[in-house]
């Protein structure tokens, strides 16, 4: 069963990664989770777009293999 909207959100939904605030009411909580807000949300995305978050990683490159071991195509 699911609460009705404008009711608070589960005492376990996590925290905003932004703001650290629990969402305001379960409808916000669905609808821009992992986030409290779109302004939360908004605030995210342009720290992507800014380049503040980086996937780091060394990239693997993997040598090729010959189509058929054969030397045959």
């Amino acid at each position: 069963m699911t609460a009705a909207s404008g009711s608070p959100p589960p005492a376990s939904s996590p925290r905003c990664p932004i703001c650290e605030r629990r969402p305001p009411d379960e409808a916000e909580f669905l609808r821009f989770r992992p986030f409290c807000s779109q302004r939360c949300q908004q605030v995210d995305l342009m720290r992507w777009i800014d380049g503040r978050y980086a996937i780091v990683q060394e990239l693997q490159i993997e040598e090729e293999q010959p189509a058929d071991e054969n030397g045959v195509d």
